[in-house]
């Protein structure tokens, strides 16, 4: 289902997730989400999959130089 913008689909995506697990994200550093240890990244479309990967090692890199763990 398309969506018109990531918002929309991080809300569809959680909701359904909630229901599934119980599990709920934690937004922490400006992330799409953290959910047991695990970075999520949103997008509407992955033209490159490198753009995805860079934005994860942003999100790294700013807790580690902020003193916090790193999700393992």
């Amino acid at each position: 289902m398309p969506f018109n913008n990531e918002k929309e689909g991080q809300i569809e995506f959680y909701n359904l997730l909630n229901k599934i697990n119980g599990s709920i994200p934690l937004y922490d550093d400006f992330t799409d989400g953290i959910i047991g240890g695990t970075i999520l990244e949103f997008k509407l479309r992955i033209d490159n999959i490198n753009s995805v990967l860079l934005q994860a090692i942003k999100y790294l890199s700013k807790k580690r130089n902020n003193g916090k763990d790193i999700p393992s």
